[in-house]
């Protein structure tokens, strides 16, 4: 008899936990945000952005010209991939410091040390900051939107090979789909006082 009362009062606690984050929608919306990311879905199209370059976006990048491919090799490096020439602006991309809230997750951009060329190879370090946000998974869908300008480096690379083009609903899907799943599932066990730990 113990044991039942103990379960009740434990299932009695895990809906009244469930209630308390379905009247606080800022705060489910955060958590479900915070697993995406996770999950993998943000890391995701960034990688592919760069692995296609830039197909999976809608917009392939412009390819790059001789004298680029001319000077990467004088400097050592690859001739290619496109935007990837020391790995810094595909690693800053990907690896950025997250922050969630309701509106989305927010993906801080260091993109520095991004070279300025000056004659034959030499180059002007220079420091460089901005961010990037993934929101609106209240209407089904991620938006990528840049909320502060990315260095004038990386604002130039953008401006001819988008690499944070608004994400295409084919790039979206799974994280949409799994966003929904992730909903769906909070609902069904807040209905049934099933515990949601480790579901976000």
């Amino acid at each position: 008899m113990i044991d039942r009362q103990k379960e009740y009062v434990a299932r009695l606690r895990r809906v009244n936990a469930a209630l308390r984050l379905l009247n606080n929608q800022p705060a489910l919306a955060t958590r479900i945000y915070r697993q995406l990311d996770r999950e993998g879905f943000v890391t995701e199209v960034v990688e592919r952005r760069f692995d296609s370059q830039g197909a999976t976006s809608g917009t392939p990048w412009a390819p790059l010209k001789p004298a680029t491919v001319k000077q990467r090799l004088y400097q050592g490096f690859n001739p290619g991939p496109i935007l990837i020439r020391s790995g810094t602006l595909f690693k800053a991309a990907r690896d950025g410091q997250r922050t969630y809230s309701e509106t989305g997750i927010k993906l801080k951009l260091k993109d520095g040390p991004a070279p300025r060329y000056i004659g034959k190879g030499r180059a002007r370090r220079t420091k460089k900051l901005g961010t990037l946000r993934v929101s609106n998974l209240d209407t089904g869908g991620i938006v990528f939107t840049r909320t502060k300008k990315l260095s004038d480096y990386a604002d130039a690379l953008n401006k001819a090979r988008p690499f944070y083009a608004p994400p295409t609903n084919q790039e979206l899907a799974p994280m949409r789909a799994r966003g929904m799943q992730i909903l769906a599932e909070f609902y069904r066990r807040a209905l049934t006082g099933q515990s949601f730990s480790g579901l976000f």
